[in-house]
Formats: C-alpha cells, structure tokens, sequence
C-alpha cells in the first residue's frame, strides 16, 4: 500500500538520482500479456469486453506444486499497473485527439454508474458443471 507521503515521492523521482535499482521483468512480462489481451479485443463485443476482464484476472494466478491454481500478489501489483499503464496512455491520447473527458465522467457518475449500482444487488449467475 502507498501511504500518502509516498505520493510526495514522485516528485523526487523527477528531480533525483535513484536510490537504487529492481528487477521489473515479471511486472513487464504481464504488460506485454495485457497488451496482447487489450490488442485482440473487439470493444464492441459485450462478450469480447467480458473476455477481456476473465483473462485479466487469469494473470493473477499460477499453479502451485499440487496443480492449484493459487492467487500470487506481486501478479495482482503487476496486472493492476498493466492495466493502469494502458487506460492511462488511451485517455491522454483521447485527450490529445479531443475527447471531452470531463462529460465522459460526469455521464458516467450520473447516469451509468447509478444504474449499474442498482443492478448489482441482484446479479444472475450460472452454474457450470465440469
């Protein structure tokens, strides 16, 4: 978790020599993996965009030594900064072409997130027998 000091840091990352060095393959193996999965997706397809969440998660996960598939953190960090790295570069390219995406948020926040707030108490699911 970052603690709101953390976030005066970034700052100092522009403005100072590092204080050391990591290793950010894993995190950059998932990008590439979201990359792929976001590059294959038709966003006009309900069932493409669904897709497209289930695989996400996926990332999360491995199998352990038993075959489980187990939920494995430093997966979760690099999905969540893969998907923020591409819903960021997508909005300030929008931004830059001219997309409004200050209406965009305000008709999310008023007319869409509302009813879909609505819709969550009761959610349909299906049971899938394997």
């Amino acid at each position: 978790m970052f603690n709101p000091e953390d976030f005066g840091h970034i700052q100092k990352m522009k403005n100072s020599m590092a204080d050391g060095m990591t290793d950010g393959s894993e995190a950059h193996e998932i990008l590439e993996k979201i990359i792929d999965i976001f590059s294959s997706i038709d966003f006009t397809s309900d069932e493409d965009r669904m897709n497209l969440m289930m695989h996400c998660i996926n990332l999360c996960y491995e199998k352990d030594e038993d075959g489980e598939d187990v939920l494995v953190e430093d997966f979760v960090f690099g999905v969540v900064l893969g998907l923020c790295f591409s819903y960021t570069n997508i909005v300030s390219n929008l931004i830059i072409d001219g997309f409004d995406v200050e209406s965009y948020y305000e008709f999310l926040k008023s007319e869409v997130l509302p009813v879909m707030k609505e819709e969550s108490k009761s959610i349909p699911y299906w049971e899938i027998n394997e």
